[in-house]
This record gives C-alpha cells, structure tokens and sequence, in this order.
C-alpha cells in the first residue's frame, strides 16, 4: 500500500487553510491575459489536485467567474479576508 504525502497550505493572511494528498495531476505556469490580471504579474503558477484530494479546514472563500479571450470559462477561488488564490 502507498502512502500519499500530505501537503498543507493557505492563504497570505491564513484565514483559509487547506491539505492535499498524493501528487499534483499538473503543475502549470500561465501567461495568458487572465493569469496576468489574476496575480498582477507576468504569469501564474499553479498546481491542480484532483477534486477529492483537497480538503478545506478554516476560513471562507469567494468565487469569481470569468470567460477568457480563447472563450474558456475560468472559476477562481479567493479568500474573502485577503483576497489571495
């Protein structure tokens, strides 16, 4: 049996706290002009956990929805405290 490593993280203020399990499905770094407006610089890094794999432990978060240039639909999550992914 394989243990999956635990990883814990939150937000800039943490408010919101979270743990993954296992390995990221992808690691990306994004130039486009959302991730641009998103994190007000040049690109955005990020790692995506499969759904059942997260779990949130404290804090609430917001959501806003966008429709980017290509015309894919995009839902960020953001803690309502201090605004950080």
């Amino acid at each position: 049996m394989t243990v999956e490593e635990i990883h814990e993280g939150g937000c800039a203020c943490g408010e919101v706290r979270y743990k993954t399990k296992g390995e990221p499905q992808v690691h990306a770094v994004c130039h486009c002009r959302y991730c641009q407006l998103r994190t007000g610089s040049a690109f955005g890094m990020g790692a995506y956990f499969p759904a059942d794999k997260v779990e949130f432990n404290s804090g609430e978060q917001t959501q806003f929805n966008y429709v980017t240039v290509s015309g894919n639909k995009v839902t960020t999550s953001f803690c309502k405290k201090c605004g950080s992914t």
